[in-house]
């Protein structure tokens, strides 16, 4: 008899991190942190358009969404 594994790739939700902002944090401080890279804070911004109320304007224990490294579909630590 053979047994067939179905292994469904992980959802969007699954690959998405979250971050509680801190005091002192900066959307490139945050992209560095989890990217490697500040320059990709933008990749943060986007997807927190609906929780951030100005350009870059961060709230303390405000919870932000941090996507998947586009680059390598990977998230870091």
């Amino acid at each position: 008899d053979a047994v067939l594994i179905f292994i469904m790739p992980p959802s969007r939700e699954e690959l998405e991190r979250r971050h509680t902002v801190q005091k002192g944090d900066t959307l490139s401080g945050i992209a560095r942190k989890y990217y490697g890279k500040s320059s990709a804070f933008r990749l943060i911004r986007n997807a927190n358009k609906d929780v951030l109320k100005g350009k870059d304007q961060l709230q303390i224990g405000q919870i932000l969404v941090i996507p998947p490294d586009p680059a390598t579909g990977e998230k870091k630590p």
